[in-house]
């Protein structure tokens, strides 16, 4: 029997590893396979999984049918490989990716076991789902599942892409007490904040400074650039008038639009100019919930899940949400976040410049 786990943030690498503790399932039986450059050091087996350079379209509904069938056969052979032709359990965030159900009804696959991640797993099962669902007319329905069955048989099914969570799970582990409002069988395990082999986390000028989150909102097209920017250069606005001029900052792995990565540190740069302030990036290895467990450093960022596990853990965790020009779309997204997220969430405020509860 193998455990394979699928990885894809620093948070879910810390539930991974406390389920492995929990279990105590043996280092030869473990698989990890991560995505966005997350990298392990503890002993397992360790794969940077090829299929997830676009996990959303690695396995398209495409009219292009003997394209998916042959993917979909290098998947099941790369599965077979990995996991020595063992039996497996499957451990992921959700099944939103096309890839994941793949994996999931693989032959050798016995069950799948969800693990907390962000703050979509504050959520209960149907706003999860509807949060991704896309709406299709009738016709197009039709013609997706056609080709689903053209490209992968009776493996994928309409139901499946259009889910968070799936209905049939083994167990969902969480460490904090908002994951899963809703779903059963969720066992509250433990995880290790203080020794990942993380040195940074616990140096000194880290665990006293101000931490900017930054998130891939303009990726997602949420927000534009030019607001995301005005937000953003006001916040720096008001921690200069705190007297706060050392800050650390951490891009999302999906920031990866050049043209926006750009235009931010064109911001910092100008910040460091003229107002005689200094940044400094965190690489993308730093696990700032082992920063945030230390209770020293504080953190600024517009919804990522780093405010409600910075607050969670005791550290100082502040939205600056309320600084983005308003708009229906931004105003619609904010909404559509789980509600134990935005009830912990502190806004400054910008009559003051001091921080508030919203």
């Amino acid at each position: 029997m193998k455990h394979i786990f699928f990885i894809q943030s620093q948070i879910t690498k810390l539930i991974a590893l406390g389920v492995i503790e929990y279990l105590k399932i043996p280092n030869e039986e473990v698989v990890i396979l991560a995505y966005r450059g997350i990298d392990f050091y503890e002993g397992y087996t360790f794969f940077d999984f090829p299929f997830c350079h676009n996990p959303k379209e690695s396995f398209p509904i495409s009219s292009k049918f003997w394209e998916g069938r042959e993917k979909l056969k290098e998947l099941d052979q790369y599965i077979i490989n990995i996991s020595d032709n063992c039996s497996f359990i499957l451990y992921i965030p959700h099944i939103f990716y096309n890839m994941i159900n793949l994996m999931g009804s693989h032959h050798l696959c016995e069950g799948l076991c969800l693990l907390e991640e962000g703050k979509t797993s504050f959520s209960y099962r149907e706003q999860a789902n509807s949060l991704f669902k896309k709406k299709s007319r009738y016709i197009n329905y039709l013609k997706n599942d056609i080709y689903l069955k053209l490209n992968y048989g009776n493996r994928l099914k309409q139901k499946h892409i259009k889910s968070f969570f799936p209905d049939s799970y083994l167990t969902a582990y969480k460490f904090s007490d908002a994951a899963f409002p809703d779903l059963e069988k969720v066992i509250k395990i433990p995880i290790n904040l203080k020794n990942n082999n993380n040195k940074i986390a616990t140096e000194t000028d880290i665990l006293n400074t101000h931490i900017l989150v930054l998130e891939p909102l303009v990726e997602a097209k949420v927000i534009n650039i030019e607001d995301y920017l005005i937000g953003l250069g006001r916040v720096l606005m008001l921690l200069k008038h705190q007297h706060i001029n050392n800050l650390y900052y951490k891009f999302h792995p999906d920031q990866q639009d050049n043209k926006s990565i750009n235009a931010i540190i064109e911001l910092f740069q100008s910040f460091e100019i003229y107002e005689n302030m200094k940044f400094k990036e965190l690489e993308k290895n730093v696990v700032l919930e082992e920063i945030a467990c230390q209770k020293k450093a504080s953190f600024y960022s517009i919804v990522s899940s780093l405010l409600y596990y910075a607050w969670y853990l005791g550290s100082q965790a502040y939205s600056f949400a309320n600084l983005i020009p308003k708009n229906a779309k931004i105003d619609r997204y904010l909404k559509k976040q789980p509600q134990v997220f935005l009830e912990t969430l502190e806004y400054v405020d910008t009559s003051t410049g001091n921080i508030s509860k919203v």
